[in-house]
């Protein structure tokens, strides 16, 4: 991680910033305008690499959990799902889903984690995006009314 940060590029050093003000991507717009970039900007893709893998986590789980959150709000969170059914955006097919995976392997605890296993973190916590910041709770019935 150390090298990556201190490899020179042109013959200037680089060093990562954490302080992306793209994230968290607050809305589609947002979402595709980084799918843009990506697309025509290999450098940007590393830098989000670097910067996303510093979000740490015991377990693969953890660490896309930790990762994805800092990443998305969850209002978009809600308005995507793995394969897109229901008219949702399909993660699979993002290249933010290759910085994710990319990201969690720069854990050296995880570098051999399979695409799978990872795949199925990033489905679990696109699931549960209705649930979180009480979701659950405000689909509850209320139990003071009559």
């Amino acid at each position: 991680m150390i090298q990556d940060m201190q490899r020179p590029t042109n013959g200037v050093t680089w060093i990562p910033t954490t302080d992306l003000t793209i994230f968290p991507l607050n809305d589609k717009s947002a979402l595709y305008a980084l799918e843009k970039d990506l697309a025509s900007q290999p450098d940007l893709r590393k830098k989000l690499v670097i910067t996303l893998g510093l979000a740490g986590g015991a377990t693969v789980k953890e660490t896309v959990w930790a990762i994805l959150k800092k990443a998305i709000k969850n209002d978009l969170a809600k308005t995507i799902s793995w394969r897109g059914l229901n008219g949702k955006v399909p993660f699979e097919k993002l290249h933010l889903r290759a910085v994710v995976t990319d990201a969690v392997r720069r854990n050296p605890m995880f570098a051999e984690a399979t695409d799978l296993c990872i795949a199925d973190a990033i489905k679990r916590w696109f699931y549960w995006a209705g649930d979180r910041e009480g979701g659950r709770k405000n689909r509850q019935p209320d139990a003071s009314r009559p």
